[in-house]
């Protein structure tokens, strides 16, 4: 009998009695799983009818490399430089890892609310200064979503 999943043939291997469990339990799970996608108990993102595939449609672009993103890390960056502190030296503030401050300035990792207002207590600045100052270097670009500059049944009113 042949496994491919598995990648193993019976009868090329020796088999003991542990591995031969271990296999068998491992194929009830392959098998129990097949079955309940063949009933659509398990759904995939993006398949058609599912309601993961709905979100995806209406969720909002990702930013993680947008322009407003570069202006954003760019603030972050110059803060801890104008601070005179090193990656490392603000990882020990924030008692984190340094790769972890590599990684939110490169981009590759996103911060939440939380974790900037706590980023932001470790170089010593105002939360809601840092805000309005990013607001305001954020409007000299346009949005990233044009579905949000104007939607349908709305109007923009000039301030």
């Amino acid at each position: 009998m042949r496994y491919p999943i598995l990648g193993i043939d019976t009868s090329e291997v020796l088999i003991t009695q542990e591995y031969s469990a271990r296999l068998l339990a491992a194929r009830q799970v392959i098998i129990a799983m097949h079955r309940n996608i063949l009933r659509g108990k398990i759904r995939f993102p993006n398949t058609l009818g599912s309601r993961l595939a709905l979100a995806k449609k209406v969720a909002m672009a990702k930013i993680l490399y947008s322009r407003h993103n570069e202006v954003f890390l760019a603030m972050l960056r110059g803060l801890r430089v104008t601070r005179r502190l090193r990656q490392a030296d603000l990882a020990d503030r924030l008692g984190r890892g340094q790769g972890l401050v590599s990684k939110v300035e490169r981009g590759e990792r996103r911060l939440d609310v939380i974790e900037l207002r706590d980023w932001l207590t470790a170089l010593d600045t105002d939360f809601t200064g840092f805000v309005s100052n990013l607001d305001a270097q954020l409007r000299l670009y346009a949005t990233t979503d044009p579905q949000m500059t104007r939607r349908k049944g709305t109007q923009t009113t000039s301030t």
